[in-house]
């Protein structure tokens, strides 16, 4: 109900300040050569009107050819040049929203709105307008305040890693697919295959030195190659590039590992760079 209603908004919106004698099909005319099109409703969020800041993201087209392409961010609308047609059909969008505009480049203002003159002013564009982000103010500082959080986490993580990789004498030569892989031994010639069952032992460690999982004191992990979920992606891709009877070090950065989020058990805190010593034991017949 609440689309519905935003639509009907939207609809207003051009009937008050245009027309629909528009003639290009599934578009309404908003005045001189300016034609509207609402392509894709957003998630009935925050509206631009009622915030303090709004991104959005402006691709040109000239004869389907991408000709410019320009990202306001986090901008108070009213600090910006766009022109009065825009203004209107944004007062009423939300984060998501996208819209198609057709027009001459200077009924839509383009030059001066894009801040260069790279448009003839008889030029037919299309511009394809995109609200990406809408935040009041207070939203707006805890943003902030959660994007400065995470890049110290990133840098940390950039640190652990470099640390790990130079204690442990890894370079980028052995860096496969996104994970540090290096061979302790000389293994046998079979490498591991999709679909293959293999069995492993393996010794997991945090950056810190910190031991978090042994398989020595258990049972070896037995898991089919290929089958989704059953390994965290690094681990996979590491094993992947393994020979059976080896024994590696694999160092697994967090995108990989358990992310931004860490383990659901709390064992594995976010953004943590994983050292596995892994033993590939040889395929059973």
């Amino acid at each position: 109900m609440i689309r519905v209603f935003r639509l009907g908004c939207i609809l207003l919106i051009i009937i008050t300040f245009g027309c629909n004698d528009s003639d290009h099909p599934g578009y309404s005319k908003l005045r001189g050569s300016i034609h509207y099109k609402l392509v894709a409703i957003g998630d009935d969020g925050l509206k631009v009107e009622d915030g303090q800041y709004t991104s959005v993201e402006i691709k040109v087209r000239v004869d389907s050819m991408l000709s410019a392409h320009k990202s306001y961010s986090r901008l108070r609308l009213d600090s910006k040049p766009f022109p009065s047609y825009l203004l209107n059909l944004l007062a009423e969008a939300t984060v998501g929203d996208s819209m198609l505009i057709l027009g001459s480049a200077d009924e839509l203002e383009l030059n001066q709105m894009l801040g260069k003159e790279l448009f003839k002013t008889d030029t037919l564009v299309r511009l394809e307008v995109m609200v990406t982000e809408v935040f009041t103010d207070s939203l707006l500082r805890h943003t902030l305040a959660k994007e400065r959080m995470i890049k110290d986490f990133e840098l940390k993580e950039k640190s652990n890693l470099r640390k790990v990789l130079d204690s442990l004498d890894i370079t980028t030569e052995h860096l496969v697919d996104g994970v540090y892989l290096k061979a302790l031994n000389s293994p046998s010639d079979k490498p591991v295959s999709k679909g293959d069952f293999v069995s492993t032992n393996y010794i997991l460690s945090l950056a810190n030195g910190r031991e978090v999982a042994n398989t020595y004191i258990s049972e070896p992990f037995e898991y089919q190659t290929g089958k989704p979920d059953q390994v965290i992606t690094g681990f996979g891709v590491g094993l992947y590039n393994m020979n059976y009877g080896g024994e590696y070090l694999l160092v697994i950065p967090s995108n990989l590992g358990f992310g931004a989020k860490g383990s659901s058990s709390g064992i594995i805190p976010p953004y943590s760079v994983l050292i596995y010593e892994v033993k590939l034991l040889d395929q059973s017949t």
